[in-house]
């Protein structure tokens, strides 16, 4: 069962369920190929009312996304990683890796 973090507001995005959790890191993890307005606003809310949860947060986007990294940086989002790094460290070991 996912796990929601819900918002106490009236209006507009109320709740948030990270993609992943793991266990082994004590960590949650958003993977975010587009950084639409909505996407922003869960992760700010989440920052917000969740700060402790916030920060076991790794956020993995692109490395060419601008408005990823800018967004990252102005929330202070503890961990970041870039997608392109993970693709080339793993797509070799994982024989389902996507565009294989």
């Amino acid at each position: 069962e996912p796990t929601v973090f819900s918002f106490p507001i009236k209006k507009g995005v109320k709740g948030y369920t990270p993609d992943f959790y793991l266990c082994a890191t004590d960590e949650w993890v958003e993977m975010k190929g587009y950084l639409d307005p909505k996407s922003k606003t869960k992760i700010k809310r989440f920052k917000r009312y969740y700060e402790s949860e916030f920060n076991k947060f790794t956020f993995i986007i692109s490395k060419y996304s601008t408005d990823g990294k800018n967004f990252a940086a102005e929330l202070e989002i503890p961990r970041v990683i870039f997608y392109e790094d993970i693709r080339s460290f793993y797509s070799d070991k994982i024989s389902i890796w996507e565009g294989k």
